[in-house]
């Protein structure tokens, strides 16, 4: 099915944003600590307990990936940025 090609098209952009915004994340940041730990947290739980492969678990703490995966997909591209303007000069 092209239904699941699109989810896997869409797991791996996110999971890899959320892997570069969670290593370039502000680590000062009592917000972002928080919401790292209910992440962690409640992954964790799913992990322990029943998985029934239909995303419904995944539905609690997936948009606080997205959070962080949209966070590193931005700096991502301006990192990028910086070094195709540099590169012209």
């Amino acid at each position: 099915d092209i239904h699941n090609y699109y989810i896997l098209f869409f797991n791996v952009i996110i999971y890899f944003g959320f892997i570069y915004g969670f290593l370039k994340r502000p680590k000062n940041n009592f917000a972002v600590q928080v919401i790292l730990l209910y992440i962690l947290y409640a992954i964790g739980l799913v992990g322990l307990t029943f998985a029934d492969w239909s995303g419904r678990f995944s539905l609690y703490f997936l948009p606080l990936i997205m959070i962080f995966s949209s966070y590193g997909v931005s700096v991502f591209v301006r990192s990028m940025i910086k070094k195709t303007m540099s590169n012209k000069s």
